[in-house]
């Protein structure tokens, strides 16, 4: 029985070992190809971004040229200005004659109802 235990163990372990091996392998060549693509990517992104560089520093140094003077730039105040103190103005009625009067709402009075008789049961 001993025997048979451990060739049950052995034979589970090389059948994990024989399922595995291939992915991994795969897996390594798979690794190897995403680094080769990512280190294509970059060199070729770098090349890319240094000739844009290139290209905006040339660009900037032509409208460098035609930007002309620099403009003119106020000096700023030492302290903060201060706004004046205006006194509020007196609201007064307008003079004069009132042309027409608004008649004020007449408001009727909501009409009082009473309640219906409680009938208890005898």
């Amino acid at each position: 029985m001993n025997r048979l235990s451990c060739l049950i163990v052995a034979g589970f372990f090389l059948s994990i070992f024989l399922l595995y091996s291939p992915e991994v392998w795969s897996l390594s060549d798979y690794e190897k190809w995403k680094r080769q693509e990512m280190g294509d990517y970059k060199s070729f992104n770098d090349e890319r971004d240094e000739a844009f560089t290139s290209f905006l520093k040339k660009q900037w140094k032509e409208y460098k040229l035609y930007s002309g003077d620099k403009l003119f730039e106020k000096p700023k105040p030492v302290s903060l200005p201060v706004a004046p103190v205006k006194r509020p103005e007196d609201i007064r009625p307008i003079k004069g004659k009132v042309i027409a009067r608004i008649p004020a709402p007449v408001v009727k009075p909501a009409p009082v109802v009473k309640p219906a008789p409680v009938v208890k049961p005898a």
